[in-house]
Parts: C-alpha cells; structure tokens; sequence
C-alpha cells in the first residue's frame, strides 16, 4: 500500500513540472518518472549504452574505495524474461483472463480491456482484493519522455510481486555481471570524460554540469596531491 500511496502523491504533485502530457499515457508515464527521479518504485531502470552503464557504475567511487563497483549485462531475449510478450503462454494467458475481468466488473473507471499491462501499475487495496500484481516482471519499450531519459539511454523492467525474480531465476546465459577494480576508476572516469561521457551529458541541466564540476574538481585535486 504504501507504493501505491507514494504513486498516487507524485501524480497529485508532479504536474507543475509538465508543459504537456498525454492524459492516456499518464499512469505509465508519471511511473517511468517516479524511477527516473528517485522516488521508491517497482521498475528497474537499465541502459543500452555500454560506456553509460559504466559512468553509472562509478561515478560515486574513488580508488581508496573498498567495494568494488559491479555492472550487469542482461540478454532481454530470454525465453524467461519473454515469455510475459508470448502470446501463447499460459501465465500471460491467465493474466490477460484476471484484467479482462477486473474490467468488466468496473464498467465507470474507463479501463482498456486489452492493456492488460496495466495490472503492473501500483493498485490500492480495494483493487488488489481483486486483481493480482502478476509475478514475473515485464520488458516495455518505455518512451524517452525527457532529455534525461533519452540522453541516458534508459530501458525499463517493472518488476511484479516477486521482487527477487532475477536472485531466483539467475542464468548466465542471460545475465552476467562485470567487477571492475576500484583502483581503476579515477583512471577510467578521466578516460570516460575523453569519450564524451560526463555528468552533465547524463543528466543534461544545471545540476548535471554543477555535479560534474564537483568531480572534476576532485579527481584533478587527487592527480595534483600524487605528482607533490
């Protein structure tokens, strides 16, 4: 309940920020946004960009850092993770049946039959007494409603009930993760910076460029304390 309660705050709030947006769209689209700025969701946010997973990955390390930062390479063409867009399996059978249902049992609350994806957006309690949040999570090509999520490259996977759907559904074949040596990550963020990929590209506004000051700033201080 309280996800759903955090939900429902920020769309009550977050429309001072919008110049424009899509009335149909607005559930899924205030979701994507709730991720993307920091509020507690059931969506995992990924890119497709190689060399920004890695900024994300270390942009908070230093050399002296303990914790070696970690990045998860996922193959989203899995027959586990795609078996929620196929047509023929029984669990999305079973929850396109439960939507169908639910919608028909609240013919005022223009529900789209067909758009049983919806059953993964945050419900409240007299909702949930009726529907099941499904329990494998759910690939969408969500729309790069922002210059930050376009300029991050971000895909979405809204998990369901089972928060630890990848713990028990690990495989190789379709996750893998690389371990980066904390000692390497002053070099490799000067290296990024060389190839274009700085903070304030990542997040395109005067926080960015602010936050890329700052950790310019300190890795230059770092250098210049070495050669002493």
């Amino acid at each position: 309940m309280n996800e759903y309660n955090f939900y429902d705050e920020f769309q009550r709030l977050c429309l001072k920020y919008f110049d424009k947006y899509s009335e149909e769209d607005f559930d899924w689209d205030t979701y994507v946004l709730m991720q993307n700025h920091g509020a507690p969701t059931r969506l995992l946010d990924w890119t497709d960009g190689a060399l920004i997973a890695l900024h994300f990955a270390i942009r908070d390390k230093t050399s002296n850092d303990n914790q070696n930062p970690i990045i998860y390479i996922l193959n989203p063409y899995n027959d586990d993770l795609i078996k929620m867009t196929d047509e023929s399996n029984e669990i999305k059978k079973n929850v396109i049946q439960e939507w169908e249902k639910f919608v028909k049992n609240h013919p005022g609350r223009k529900l789209n039959e067909e758009a049983w994806e919806d059953s993964y957006l945050p419900a409240d309690e007299d909702d949930l007494e009726e529907i099941d949040i499904p329990n494998p999570p759910l690939l969408l090509r969500s729309p790069h409603l922002t210059t930050r999520l376009g300029s991050q490259r971000s895909r979405m996977i809204f998990f369901g009930k089972d928060p630890w759907w990848f713990h028990t559904n690990w495989h190789e074949d379709y996750i893998k993760k690389i371990e980066i040596d904390s000692a390497c990550c002053e070099e490799l963020k000067i290296e990024l910076r060389d190839s274009g990929i700085t903070e304030s590209v990542i997040f395109p506004d005067l926080d960015g460029l602010g936050k890329e000051m700052d950790q310019l700033w300190k890795i230059m201080t770092r250098i210049n304390s070495k050669h002493k």
